[in-house]
């Protein structure tokens, strides 16, 4: 067969592409640290592009360790070779005392080739806080607190005593075993809390919010597009979905405010719960499974009363769908 002059240059160019990714791959490095520290550990890391790892380790040490990638910008290639091994011989950690912090690489040109992520093993007296510009963040077994905020990318948090937060701008957030409390947001994506005890904020531009709380506490949740499934509220509650059903369950020992703007409501109450309710429908029905005393307006799209004597305030509403309170 006869080859074209354009036909080989092809063929070379690609052979050319195959053999500089296959450099690009090869180019990767890692290192580790071990740091001694001495009572509660405050630990700060960050990262542009890679994944953060924090886990309970054993008392006394910090261990660190990092996984160096070259971005595949082959056309920009240069010397990353050069690059990695200087990063590998001198990470960019910084210790004082029992603050530590893992940074990003101190030359731009560095960080321009250059993604670090970390895998950190730490005492379980320790604070984090962790950012990454794009890539998960996963925090577990703690006695501190925990703040993990990634701009694009998954953020998991179990286990920690203290107070969460965690944020990400695209990924889902889930937190498990959280001891004081917790504040959870994305601009995309589902949230997931199981075992919260205390107070609980969560918050997303589109997405499901299920959660599951311990304690007495107060819950915020707000989703732009997407369903609200929450159980064990003791206390105060602000529950709102643009787009989506909402069904809750718990004592009110606090006053519920509770909006659907398209969806059904669901409320699940104790047996023996005392409540002041104020439902409205816009198209839908109204179902009450408890002795309602009629106070104020009663109709088709609204019902205001008390059940056993009054309390806490219900207020629920839906522009598009029922009430069922049980």
């Amino acid at each position: 067969m006869t080859v074209r002059p354009g036909m080989r240059l092809v063929v070379v160019f690609g052979a050319a592409i195959v053999g500089l990714a296959g450099v690009a791959s090869a180019q990767d490095g890692q290192f580790e640290r071990t740091l001694s520290v001495s009572g509660p550990v405050t630990l700060e890391v960050k990262t542009a592009s890679g994944g953060i790892t924090v886990r309970r380790g054993g008392g006394g040490t910090v261990q660190v360790k990092g996984t160096i990638r070259a971005h595949r910008r082959w056309l920009e290639m240069g010397d990353v070779a050069a690059y990695i091994r200087e990063v590998e011989a001198k990470p960019p950690i910084a210790q004082d005392g029992n603050r530590i912090r893992l940074a990003l690489p101190e030359k731009e040109e560095v960080r321009r080739r250059l993604s670090i992520s970390y895998d950190v093993t730490v005492p379980a007296e320790t604070d984090v806080t962790a950012d990454s510009g794009s890539g998960s963040i996963t925090i577990d077994g703690l006695e501190g607190t925990a703040q993990a905020e990634a701009g694009s990318g998954s953020v998991h948090v179990s286990n920690v005593a203290g107070r969460v937060r965690a944020h990400t701008g695209s990924g889902s957030v889930t937190l498990e075993a959280v001891g004081q409390g917790a504040e959870a947001e994305t601009g995309s994506g589902s949230i997931k809390a199981r075992d919260v005890n205390s107070d609980l904020t969560a918050s997303t531009g589109s997405g499901r919010i299920t959660a599951s709380l311990l304690g007495q506490g107060t819950v915020k949740a707000h989703t732009g597009s997407g369903s609200i499934e929450i159980s064990g509220i003791n206390g105060a509650a602000e529950l709102d979905s643009s787009s989506g059903g909402i069904r809750v369950d718990g004592e009110p020992n606090g006053d519920w405010t509770v909006d659907a703007s398209s969806g059904s409501i669901t409320i699940d109450v104790p047996d023996e719960a005392a409540f002041r309710i104020d439902a409205r429908s816009s198209s839908g029905s109204i179902d009450v499974d408890h002795p309602v005393t009629i106070q104020g307006t009663v109709g088709r799209k609204r019902l205001q009363g008390t059940v056993r004597g009054g309390g806490s305030l219900l207020a629920l509403s839906t522009a598009s769908g029922s009430i069922r309170v049980q």
